[in-house]
């Protein structure tokens, strides 16, 4: 899915591939909304529809302790990267708000392997859950939360960064994978 251009648009072309470029993320927080969104949804799925395609079941994979420790060890991490971004952030003087320009290019910390830990993160924390809670309903959304991070804020963010900071960010890009 190719974004428009809006009133705030530069439009470049490299090749095939056109690349829009923004003077501002997004108006809207996303990445926030989307991980309560997927919390709750998970929460009231695996609370109100124990059925999956149909088929009587509890909602359930089989649980073990293990499993158990590799969610909260999935959500603390995710937390603790997120602590960890806020601090860098905060060091830079740039925002961390998704729906905010930015006003530094950051690539250190955990920026030098993701270009975007915190959703990363957003997407541990749905898995971690889905391990924790053992509910199907949880690891269901975790696919979602990745597109719908993707298509919603990242490609966005991505533009924005490419058209502030063009060749930090096209060499930051080359070297940088944008989840893991």
């Amino acid at each position: 899915m190719r974004e428009k251009p809006d009133s705030e648009t530069d439009k470049s072309t490299a090749g095939a591939a056109t690349t829009y470029r923004y003077a501002q993320p997004n108006k809207f927080p996303w990445p926030p909304v989307l991980l309560v969104s997927a919390i709750a949804a998970g929460w009231l799925l695996g609370k109100y529809a124990p059925v999956l395609a149909g088929m009587p079941t509890t909602g359930h994979f089989p649980f073990s302790q293990a499993q158990l420790w590799l969610g909260w060890l999935m959500v603390g991490g995710a937390v603790a990267t997120d602590f960890w971004v806020m601090a860098i952030f905060r060091k830079n003087k740039t925002n961390v708000r998704p729906d905010r320009p930015a006003e530094h290019f950051v690539t250190t910390g955990p920026f030098a392997f993701s270009r975007n830990p915190i959703y990363v993160g957003n997407v541990a924390i749905v898995a971690g859950l889905a391990l924790i809670t053992g509910s199907i309903w949880y690891l269901v959304l975790v696919p979602a939360v990745f597109y719908l991070l993707q298509e919603l804020a990242i490609k966005r963010e991505e533009g924005h960064l490419a058209l502030r900071f063009e060749n930090q960010w096209t060499s930051y890009a080359s070297v940088v994978r944008r989840w893991l």
